[in-house]
């Protein structure tokens, strides 16, 4: 079990260890749940990292008084482009296994406006001999040429915008249903407006070890209004 205040370097132990528990500051119950974490007593001990761990060369990469998150090698993982220790997002369910299959949306590489959205359907089956939780994370990526290079979001590696814990008795199976709409896609451009940058996006569905589906779709800027008729100064018809 690791106790500590924040992210630390793990060098020197992964490569030592068979699992590192992270507990953060848990307090004065701290053994009582470890104990019930690891004798399956709860379900529900299991997550995912809510920050990256970086390796202990991360103080080599990045200038510490600088705080620009798109600047090269980027900071956390919607820029970090480094490999980090563990990444934002992981985390084992030591007690039992998930799989991940998108079953309803897969030919839904639809074409959206700025009012549209598409629904994908997610299956979540527990493949293993004991209860569990699982999380699924959804992320966006605008693709290559989306956003122009001007802007620090053409760096952005992936973005979470949506998640969902489930808990599944063994050969258990449910439904996951996400929404995917323009809001949600929307990035901030260099001025710092929330801005919709149209063209390809990946979409990624994962529980951060492994279990990941992808789809692609893509977003059409709204028609132009109609131009105005000078002697009126209304829409033309």
């Amino acid at each position: 079990p690791l106790l500590h205040g924040g992210i630390v370097g793990l060098d020197d132990v992964v490569d030592h260890v068979p699992c590192i528990i992270s507990m953060g500051n848990p307090g004065r119950f701290a053994a009582h749940a470890l104990a019930e974490a690891l004798f399956g007593l709860t379900a529900r001990a299991w997550g995912k990292t809510p920050v990256t761990w970086y390796k202990s060369t991360i103080v080599d990469e990045l200038n510490m008084v600088d705080f620009d998150m798109s600047k090269s090698p980027g900071r956390t993982y919607r820029y970090y482009t480094g490999e980090p220790a563990f990444p934002f997002g992981h985390g084992l369910n030591p007690l039992t296994t998930f799989e991940v299959q998108l079953v309803d949306g897969e030919d839904a590489a639809a074409v959206f406006s700025d009012h549209g959205r598409t629904d994908f359907t997610l299956k979540v089956t527990n493949v293993g001999e004991r209860d569990g939780d699982e999380v699924i994370m959804v992320y966006f990526k605008p693709l290559e040429g989306v956003v122009p290079s001007d802007e620090p979001a053409s760096r952005l590696q992936k973005q979470l915008f949506d998640f969902q814990r489930v808990s599944l008795k063994p050969n258990e199976s449910t439904m996951l249903s996400f929404h995917v709409g323009i809001p949600k896609i929307q990035l901030h451009n260099h001025q710092g407006k929330a801005t919709t940058f149209h063209g390809d996006y990946e979409i990624e569905f994962t529980n951060g070890n492994g279990a990941t589906s992808t789809i692609t779709f893509s977003t059409d800027a709204p028609p132009p209004p109609p131009p105005s008729d000078p002697t009126t100064g209304t829409a033309a018809p």
